[in-house]
């Protein structure tokens, strides 16, 4: 009964933090479709409210329901001043001001702002700086209809050429258009002023009232640069062909002419389908094959460790316990038939390591991220991922992190009580507060280093987290390592001679430094092909939903962790070193060096960052991941290895 009500407070928990907040999708045909803008954006700096710039803006900011992990992204979505009805196109029609509620289309009221020198330096530091404007509509987010090849802040096309012309079934750049263009020589020029809104609908089920309802299944949005004079704008006659471009220097006018245009069109794409056309690149069908050949990569190397490790059991092992298991081995005598061996080791290799206070924490932390990054992309392969929801599989994250606490503790509190310890409540906290501290401490720093971008995280999400983190991790690692105590101690097949075995000099390449190195090569190359799109994802603003290569990529990791270790630990043993606790954490574990290193080659090829705080902000979020990934790869060697070893030694008969 407890577990049924643990699983169903689970389920309620999760879909209230990622629920997205949007309606059913329906529109009739006396609706006002209203637009939303979520943020300025760039890869090579910050990103910011979309009103941090001399936008028209509604009197009155409505913001939209968010979940928690959109507040951290710095998603910050707000009512627009682009409202419009539903199926009614406009020709153009100029951004004006008008009081609250004067007109359907002004229900917030809008003030457009004046053209200041700080508004013109910064349009022209975004504009230079490759920022890109983000506005929504019914969830969707405009994507950009300009190829990349076309010159920016062009006059659009003609309704009728965009009303014959095919609907696009992919977008190069489906996040948003950018603020302004820029000459030759890199400096900013022009302004994208006019937004040539493209709308596609498609209609549904005819509900009992008898009204048809409609949903929108494609935004698409073309941005242009238009000095507009007196005439130019008028929503019964077409956009003139011959108007010059806005530039930034054009200060003769005290506020810049924003317009836009509307175009609804027709469409088949139901609305189930609607964001296919988003995930969908150029580059789709290519990242595809690239994905398959990563995990056939992969697989080839599970293969050969699995070979490896099959030979090791085969040959060696089985020759050498049924050898000891013939002539028996005295607990407290070396056998004098054999000189060198894992064998010989038996009476030293479960002896208490140093540190393994420090040792159990890790391992908790490390299984408590194992149990979060399974369970999130179980849901996510379940669909309790919104796609209108940015953020969704964060949120997921971060809320079975802290309900993984039990799991945390848990095995953190049963090791620490195989190696005697007795603080469990020190251990618990410790559990708790180690690496999640940590984590903080860096959300911290970023927050301070980005205070005026859209990504500091707001004061009432900081004390969301702190709340989540005190009023359920805690409670949770607390009780996981209360019942940990509870369980009997790991039993080890042989038991540890009173005077410590002399080890003998190592060879160089089974050394702790050169080993540990070593050991996190393999783990790192089963997942670096699949890190890469997800690197484009955070950075780049790519879109990411392929969960089934990642739960893959994931389990070939697991596998990939344990074998390695194994093999390493199993060398080692064989050199009479029985110190492998450690090792073995550390060998996995030092996958997150070479995770590192390979981020910060991402940013230096990728990004082009020139700002100091971006570079912050970027390492700040990189620290916390490998750190995170660091503990996991551990505790997955540490396990594997201690499994094995309690295989290995329970085969052979000690006297």
């Amino acid at each position: 009964m407890i577990a049924r009500a643990v699983i169903l407070f689970t389920l309620i928990a999760t879909i209230a933090c990622i629920a997205p907040g949007y309606g059913d999708g329906l529109l009739t045909e006396s609706d006002i479709v209203r637009v939303k803008a979520r943020k300025i954006s760039s890869i090579h700096s910050l990103p910011y409210e979309y009103y941090s710039l001399g936008y028209p803006r509604p009197d009155v900011l409505e913001s939209a329901p968010e979940n928690l992990a959109e507040y951290l992204f710095g998603d910050v979505i707000e009512s627009s001043v682009y409202n419009f009805a539903f199926r009614k196109e406009v020709s153009c029609k100029l951004v004006q001001s008008c009081k609250k509620g004067e007109t359907a289309e002004c229900p917030y009221g809008i003030t457009v702002p004046e053209l200041t020198k700080d508004n013109i330096e910064d349009f022209q530091h975004r504009i230079e700086e490759d920022y890109e404007a983000e506005l929504i509509v019914e969830g969707l987010p405009l994507a950009n209809r300009q190829d990349p090849n076309t010159d920016c802040g062009n006059l659009p096309p003609y309704f009728e050429a965009i009303k014959t012309e095919k609907q696009k079934s992919s977008y190069a750049r489906p996040n948003g258009f950018p603020v302004g263009c820029t000459n030759n020589d890199g400096k900013a020029e022009d302004i994208n002023n006019h937004l040539t809104f493209v709308l596609y609908y498609h209609e549904r089920a005819v509900q009992p009232d008898d009204k048809k309802r409609y949903a929108i299944v494609a935004a698409e949005v073309f941005p242009s640069s238009i000095a507009h004079t007196e005439t130019s704008c008028s929503p019964e006659h077409p956009l003139p062909r011959d108007l010059p471009k806005f530039t930034i220097t054009n200060t003769n006018t005290k506020k810049i002419p924003f317009s836009y245009s509307v175009v609804w069109k027709s469409s088949p794409v139901k609305y189930a389908s609607r964001w296919d056309n988003y995930l969908q690149t150029p580059e789709t069908e290519d990242n595809t094959k690239i994905h398959w050949f990563s995990i056939v990569n992969s697989l080839i190397i599970v293969v050969f460790l699995t070979g490896m490790i099959a030979m090791i059991m085969l040959r060696v092992l089985h020759k050498d316990i049924e050898f000891y298991n013939k002539i028996g081995i005295d607990p407290e005598e070396e056998d004098p038939t054999d000189e060198t061996g894992w064998k010989l080791v038996h009476g030293d290799v479960f002896r208490v390591p140093p540190y393994y206070f420090l040792l159990s924490v890790l391992n908790g932390t490390g299984m408590q991220v194992l149990g979060m990054l399974f369970t999130s992309l179980l849901f996510a392969l379940l669909g309790f991922i919104g796609k209108e929801s940015r953020g969704s599989l964060m949120t997921i994250a971060l809320v079975f992190y802290a309900l993984m606490g039990a799991v945390g503790g848990y095995n953190g509190g049963r090791l620490y009580k195989t190696f005697q310890g007795k603080s469990w409540i020190l251990l618990s906290l410790c559990i708790c507060f180690l690496l999640p501290g940590f984590v903080f401490c860096l959300l911290l720093l970023v927050n301070i280093v980005a205070i005026y971008s859209s990504a500091s995280v707001p004061f009432s999400i900081l004390c969301m987290l702190i709340g989540i983190w005190f009023g359920v991790s805690l409670p949770l690692v607390v009780l996981g390592t209360f019942f940990g105590f509870k369980r009997s101690e790991i039993e080890f097949p042989t038991p540890t001679h009173r005077i410590r075995r002399q080890i003998p000099p190592q060879p160089t390449y089974l050394r702790a430094p050169f080993s540990i190195l070593m050991g996190g090569i393999l783990p790192f190359g089963a997942v670096f092909i699949e890190l890469y799109f997800i690197m484009g994802s955070i950075w780049l603003h790519k879109y990411y939903m392929v969960f089934s290569f990642l739960l893959l990529v994931l389990m070939i990791l697991l596998i990939t962790c344990a074998e390695i270790t194994i093999v390493l630990v199993y060398f080692q043993l064989c050199n009479e070193d029985y110190n492998w606790w450690w090792r073995s954490f550390l060998s996995s574990g030092s996958s997150a060096i070479y995770l590192f290193l390979y981020a910060a080659f991402y940013f230096y090829t990728s990004l082009g960052v020139q700002h100091l705080t971006m570079a912050l902000l970027y390492f700040g979020y990189t620290l916390m991941i490998t750190s995170m990934f660091f503990v996991m790869t551990g505790a997955i060697g540490f396990y594997s290895s201690l499994l094995f070893i309690k295989f290995i030694y329970g085969s052979i008969k000690v006297a």
